[in-house]
């Protein structure tokens, strides 16, 4: 699958996510205690891990742009 691809697939998960940590966060107080877990912290373990592909997937970007003088 081409990066492109993967962007395209990756960046619409990764803003529900962020949403979903948001809105749990806010609507705590209305929500059970097992569906708090289940939503905000499943969804936070889900997030760091799409974080961790989205910069998998820009380490050429980052290297380049962050870490300058780390050149290969």
């Amino acid at each position: 699958m081409q990066k492109n691809t993967m962007f395209k697939i990756l960046n619409p998960i990764l803003a529900v996510l962020t949403v979903s940590q948001a809105l749990s966060a806010i609507f705590r107080d209305h929500l059970s205690p097992e569906v708090f877990d289940w939503v905000h912290k499943g969804g936070g373990m889900l997030l760091l891990v799409g974080i961790g592909l989205h910069v998998i997937l820009n380490w050429s970007w980052v290297r380049a742009s962050v870490l300058p003088h780390h050149r290969r």
